[in-house]
């Protein structure tokens, strides 16, 4: 139980640094975390960050850049 615990508070705050990474907004941000979960959260941040290019130079929305 104090795992699940652990794992939802990091996806909350991967969920947040997500939304100040990628430019997100909180709904976006809201729909990263409780989609995927804490290691999908994860996950897409990583994926983001990894990409080449300014995520903010991009004009598509924020969730159609992570897919």
């Amino acid at each position: 139980m104090a795992l699940v615990a652990i794992g939802g508070i990091l996806g909350f705050f991967a969920g947040l640094g997500g939304l100040v990474l990628l430019d997100l907004s909180w709904l976006e941000a809201v729909a990263l975390w409780a989609g995927g979960g804490p290691a999908g959260a994860v996950a897409s941040v990583l994926r983001c960050v990894a990409r080449p290019g300014s995520p903010g130079g991009d004009d598509r929305p924020a969730l159609a850049r992570i897919a």
